[in-house]
């Protein structure tokens, strides 16, 4: 119930996306970081060039507006979004909901949506 998760993308050279430390089953700093720009273009030949104008202005989570959105891209995006609201954070700390299901959630979410996009 105490430590460190580090999470990776396997898509994109197990790049580590996020940095999270628990302790004593809270979260007490949840750090994530979007696609660097050096992998985003080591992978750009892989993208659908016209998808770029369908997406791009549709996913708020698209950071770098490519109209791809990486696991890490969502990822950031929704970690993010629970930071930023007081109450989305306090039930994501909440022991009886408690972390894992505000992970797992949030995992699951990313996963289709970067499947998807």
């Amino acid at each position: 119930m105490t430590g460190q998760i580090e999470m990776v993308d396997l898509n994109f050279d197990n790049y580590m996306h996020s940095s999270i430390v628990v302790e004593k089953n809270k979260i007490k700093s949840w750090k994530s970081e979007g696609l660097s720009e050096k992998l985003s273009n080591k992978y750009k030949k892989f993208r659908n060039p016209n998808i770029k104008n369908i997406f791009a202005k549709r996913h708020l989570c698209d950071a770098n507006k490519n109209g791809d959105v990486s696991f890490s891209e969502c990822y950031k995006c929704v970690a993010d979004a629970i930071d930023a609201d007081g109450f989305s954070s306090w039930v994501c700390d909440f022991p009886v909901a408690g972390w894992l299901s505000c992970w797992g959630s949030t995992t699951a979410a990313c996963v289709y949506i970067s499947a998807t996009n």
